[in-house]
């Protein structure tokens, strides 16, 4: 989300506030993604205070949102705090909980989610939860796991790779040091290669 955007949405949260109106979760779950996205840890927990205080604690949409910017600000103690509080987690904030294991090096925690989402809890892995875990394999340099899970998206989910999965495949690829396989690995892509220099993987699983 632009800055602007963001800005604005906080602009008039606020005003809401100064006029009395009062938020509800829908409101909650609209402001909530933008300060995750642009990383606000601090408005994030000005308004956490907010959904507490309005009676939204357990409403699963709005923790799911606040699962999700504790998790991209680096608070991964916080986020498992909220995550294992909720009685009804969906796919949503177990994906948030898997990212935010993933990008602060808490990969084992990350894989070990997601396997108890596939054998144990029955919930559909998504897109997003896909390009979560890959970016975990990758990032704990795990070749076989990360094959396994790219593998697994078409043999057992109806979910076509996109380039947030590829970059992961690639950026993996690189870094162990097969540099023929992960060019061959972009030759034989479905969807035409970009450039994206200094580019995060995470920085394309929300996109």
């Amino acid at each position: 989300m632009h800055k602007m955007g963001f800005l604005k949405r906080l602009e008039i949260f606020k005003h809401m506030q100064l006029s009395g109106v009062k938020p509800n979760s829908t409101t909650f779950a609209s402001i909530l993604p933008a300060c995750a996205t642009m990383g606000s840890l601090e408005e994030g927990m000005d308004i956490h205070e907010r959904v507490v205080e309005n009676g939204f604690a357990s409403n699963i949409v709005v923790v799911s949102a606040l699962i999700d910017i504790y998790a991209k600000c680096g608070r991964i103690h916080k986020t498992r705090k909220l995550f294992d509080k909720m009685h009804d987690a969906n796919t949503i904030s177990r994906t948030a909980m898997i990212g935010g294991y993933a990008i602060h090096g808490y990969n084992k925690d990350a894989l070990k989610l997601v396997n108890l989402m596939k054998h144990k809890l029955g919930t559909n892995l998504n897109n997003i939860t896909f390009a979560c875990v890959l970016l975990a394999c990758s990032l704990a340099s795990l070749v076989d796991e990360l094959c396994k899970y790219f593998n697994s998206m078409s043999d057992f989910y109806p979910i076509i790779p996109g380039m947030n999965h590829y970059t992961c495949i690639v950026d993996l690829l690189g870094c162990a040091d097969y540099l023929e396989e992960a060019l061959n690995f972009i030759v034989k892509m479905h969807i035409k290669p970009t450039y994206a220099p200094n580019k995060f993987p995470y920085s394309y699983i929300l996109m």
